[in-house]
């Protein structure tokens, strides 16, 4: 199987994936070798969709999830390693390039960058005898995970200024 060169629907019936970001020009991806640190870093994908490794040069990422990419990766370095374990992890994630057009205030061409948001994980539950008011809250970790969140319509319409008194909400179109 080619899988840069399976259709999306394909791959959907092939292979239960928990991912479905597309990997392309503009993402940073962590990938860590168990156990060979001199591989592990940062990769950035280039304007070609493509990656340089050690040992194997170019690999391209064109329409390849991570999970997709990390059993590539496995395949490919088998010549070179002895059962590798390879884990991928996105580090930035490259903007959403979009035009918008029609009635807003100011039409163009944006890209959008994803958002970072911490999460916190609740910890333990506060409880008081003296402040009854205080029971049930959580208290929350200082060990946030940081998460990516993609770009709304909303955010473009707050890069194109708003909607101009011309628009019609009802006749709103998003064409991918």
């Amino acid at each position: 199987i080619v899988l840069g060169e399976v259709s999306q629907n394909e791959r959907s019936n092939q292979i239960p994936f928990k991912n479905n970001y597309i990997l392309g020009s503009g993402d940073s991806i962590l990938i860590n070798f168990l156990g060979l640190k001199i591989f592990s870093g940062t990769y950035n994908i280039g304007p070609d969709n493509k990656i340089h490794l050690p040992e194997i040069g170019k690999v391209s990422v064109k329409n390849l999830t991570v999970e997709e990419l990390e059993i590539l990766l496995k395949d490919k370095y088998t010549m070179y390693i002895k059962k590798p374990d390879i884990s991928i992890s996105l580090n930035i994630f490259r903007p959403v390039n979009v035009t918008l057009r029609g009635e807003v205030n100011r039409t163009g061409l944006y890209s959008i960058p994803y958002k970072n948001n911490r999460e916190s994980e609740p910890t333990n539950t506060k409880f008081s005898l003296n402040n009854p008011s205080l029971n049930n809250q959580k208290y929350y970790s200082n060990a946030a995970q940081t998460r990516a969140i993609a770009p709304t319509l909303f955010d473009l319409l707050k890069l194109g200024q708003g909607l101009s008194s011309n628009a019609n909400l009802s006749e709103i179109i998003v064409t991918r």
